[in-house]
């Protein structure tokens, strides 16, 4: 920072303070006690707090003093801690606007609340920085949305997928098995609108690397007759069914997610399962069914995230982003060939686009989804930092944060002299039935009917308190022992699938509010909570009964 000018007093209490420009960041007369004060109006139960102004950090230890558990992310371009904080403390001092998205997002995911509080006159003296982590804070919270839309929107179809793909995964094979099984290079195709402009060259060297395709990215390739290695599906919608229809794919094996669309298993001989690492949970639940072990990748909100985790996953040779565009490059959604392109009037159009950094340094035109994928794609990246030979050979579209860039030309060049190897050990025998999937999934049945008393078991109570107003002990003794059951019950199931947004909702919109609610307020507060979970939970029950019940008489009938 240029032009500031820093200047230490000492307060009429005795306590040293600031001043930066002529402007006050501490009481000149006790800043302790202004402080104190100052997080009182400021400090809410249960959200995040982005601290913007650290000083002598008086603010931040009442924040400490006052929360007993939110994380507090402090922003300062002239942060010096003064001690040393509690975990829960994280401090940035690098404060472009990219940077300051990049760290809010890895602490504000899309069931948390946040909140900016701001030290007195920091507005004033670092308007530049102010800006930034508004704008910071604002496509955070955006790009959350978006991914809370999607569970929202989302989670029974990919209860009936995850439930309708069991009947795949049993005879198909672990992803497990194609682990680290050779070394020869792997291009990512993407359905971008740069891709069209590399499909010659992915002709011409197509025996010299393992191509996988993101989703509909196949139909641009099958367009210009070429048949990847692998084409990875994580989509559950309808629309992502329809790029699979009459591909004619003769050898291309099929990696997918258990959320992906069930129907578009038919389309393909060979196929490869794996659980995203945001179904975690479902790891023995699914190992239970298969009787082998399941692998579990990071990846995002993209097929392309997954894609590129699967490319080194199965390979230790470098890779390469093709139609990795995160942009409408040439006014184009996507690549020649696929069902979604079109042209953008970005004059005319009523959607908002975004300017950003291009691949060449140039300036092109995004959008929040694609803004989104572009911080996983970075965040991931991170993650692989020991990870050598990740390439973004898109050569057009948005500037990826951390991926060396060259050519396509020169990644196959780079990589024509490489030895390919093998390696066959992975190979898993392992018996399959639908007798056991049958088996479970009666089971289940059995245990949802259990679940759905309990539930409604603890509607009435909710209901009962509230006509009372007022949870008596025993009532609550009740609820707390049925919630263990269910919890219990859930575990066993693929219940948390569906239950998702239900738990999201009840986890972020009905927080307290400040450590001075009044005692009714709470009262109706919890009422309206627990009204919200358990009524969603009976929907969501009613429909997995429903999905497993005719997968149940699917299974009887085979």
């Amino acid at each position: 920072m240029e032009n500031i000018i820093v200047e230490e007093l000492i307060s009429k209490s005795g306590d040293p303070t600031l001043k930066i420009n002529n402007y006050l960041l501490h009481s000149k007369y006790n800043p302790k006690k202004e402080a104190r004060l100052f997080v009182e109006k400021q400090y809410k139960v249960d959200n995040i707090v982005i601290l913007f102004g650290y000083g002598f950090g008086y603010i931040l230890d009442e924040f400490i003093k006052q929360s007993n558990k939110e994380k507090i992310l402090v922003i300062d371009p002239h942060l010096i801690p003064i001690k040393k904080y509690p975990d829960r403390v994280f401090f940035i001092n690098e404060t472009n606007e990219q940077y300051l998205e990049k760290e809010i997002m890895k602490h504000v995911d899309m069931r948390e609340n946040c909140y900016l509080v701001i030290s007195p006159n920091y507005d004033k003296i670092f308007g530049e920085i102010y800006i930034n982590i508004l704008r910071a804070i604002k496509n955070t919270l955006f790009i959350n949305k978006i991914h809370e839309n999607t569970v929202v929107g989302s989670s029974v179809d990919w209860f009936r997928n995850h439930m309708n793909n069991l009947k795949h995964a049993i005879e198909d094979s672990t992803l497990i098995q194609l682990k680290q099984i050779t070394n020869k290079p792997v291009v990512v195709a993407s359905g971008g609108p740069s891709l069209t402009k590399q499909l010659e060259l992915v002709k011409q060297h197509r025996d010299k690397f393992i191509l996988i395709a993101s989703g509909s990215t196949i139909r641009s390739l099958a367009r210009e007759n070429i048949e990847p290695d692998y084409v990875v599906s994580i989509d559950g919608s309808e629309e992502n069914l329809q790029h699979f229809k009459d591909i004619g794919l003769k050898s291309a094996k099929f990696i997918y997610a258990m959320q992906s669309k069930f129907e578009v298993r038919k389309e393909f001989n060979d196929a490869y399962y794996f659980l995203s690492s945001s179904s975690l949970n479902l790891q023995s639940y699914l190992e239970n069914i298969t009787q082998e072990p399941v692998a579990v990748l990071l990846g995002g909100g993209s097929v392309a995230h997954f894609a590129l985790a699967i490319a080194t996953y199965i390979s230790t040779g470098e890779i390469a982003l093709i139609g990795q565009d995160l942009a409408y490059t040439d006014g184009l959604s996507h690549a020649q060939g696929n069902k979604r392109q079109e042209k953008i009037d970005f004059d005319n159009s009523k959607t908002s686009y975004i300017k950003m950094k291009g691949y060449y340094g140039e300036d092109v035109y995004t959008d929040y989804p694609f803004l989104s994928m572009k911080k996983t794609f970075e965040v991931m990246r991170a993650q692989l930092k020991d990870r050598v030979g990740i390439f973004n050979c898109t050569e057009g579209g948005i500037y990826l944060e951390g991926y060396d860039q060259i050519t396509f030309k020169e990644f196959i060049e780079k990589n024509e002299k490489v030895i390919p190897e093998t390696n066959h050990d992975n190979k898993l025998n392992t018996k399959k039935t639908y007798r056991n999937l049958l088996n479970k999934l009666q089971l289940e049945m059995k245990q949802l009917k259990e679940a759905q008393i309990v539930v409604e078991k603890n509607l009435q109570l909710i209901n009962k308190a509230k006509d009372k107003g007022i949870f008596s002990q025993k009532n609550l003794t009740v609820l707390n022992k049925n919630d263990k059951k269910l919890k219990r019950t859930f575990k066993n199931t693929a219940m948390s699938i569906i239950t998702a947004p239900i738990d999201l909702q009840v986890q972020k919109y009905f927080s307290e509010q400040n450590v001075k609610e009044q005692q009714k307020k709470k009262f109706e507060r919890v009422i309206k909570q627990n009204l919200t979970l358990y009524q969603g939970y009976i929907l969501a029950i009613e429909n997995a009964q429903k999905i497993i019940s005719d997968l149940i008489k699917e299974l009887e009938n085979l």
